[in-house]
């Protein structure tokens, strides 16, 4: 069965000694995408502050955040998972569900 592994990649240490983790493997891309993207939520939660716009949410997720990326086992075609294009599309979605 296709092992599929999400590892995180810490933007925060990018500028210094590097990161990366392994978060999970998962037998299906769409799981590790959905694992991917729920890791990319709890950090934009995470990182919000109150009445932060998504503009200011998303620099501090491109600063600090994890980058989760999805690694596909060798024989299958590349997953599509862009974590920074996720958080850019959740941004404004979490400012509006933190403030309600």
């Amino acid at each position: 069965m296709p092992t599929y592994r999400v590892l995180i990649d810490d933007s925060f240490s990018f500028a210094g000694k590097g990161g990366r983790a392994e978060h999970g493997r998962f037998e299906t891309a769409a799981e590790a995408i959905a694992a991917g993207r729920k890791l990319v939520d709890a950090a934009l939660a995470k990182l919000h502050r109150p009445e932060m716009s998504a503009d200011d949410l998303l620099e501090e997720y491109f600063s600090l955040g994890h980058d989760p990326v999805v690694e596909t086992p060798p024989d299958l075609p590349p997953v599509n998972f862009s974590a920074w294009d996720y958080a850019a599309a959740r941004a404004a979605a979490i400012c509006t569900e933190i403030e309600a």
